[in-house]
């Protein structure tokens, strides 16, 4: 489901730290995939922090890239401009 670069390499800093984000930054997609999967299934030394949820399923729900906004966190802009 994660297709774009940028927020999957932005994931792999979050989860694993950002020394090995911008060690695998020229690494293919399918390489940082299997870091974020061995960070969720704590395999080959990686864990995810404790606590730890994609900005997308937080509340308020955010983004990874500014440019492009994700709908839950569109949404809550656009109902809290209208609110106030």
């Amino acid at each position: 489901m994660l297709r774009d670069k940028q927020v999957i390499n932005a994931l792999v800093a979050e989860t694993v730290g950002d020394d090995t984000a911008n060690a695998n930054l020229t690494e293919t997609a399918k390489v940082q995939k299997s870091i974020l999967a061995d960070a969720v299934s704590e395999q080959n030394g990686r864990a995810l922090p404790p606590g730890w949820v994609p900005r997308w399923f937080t509340f308020p729900a955010s983004q990874y890239l500014s440019e492009r906004a994700a709908a839950l966190a569109e949404r809550r802009s656009r109902i809290s401009d209208i609110a106030e």
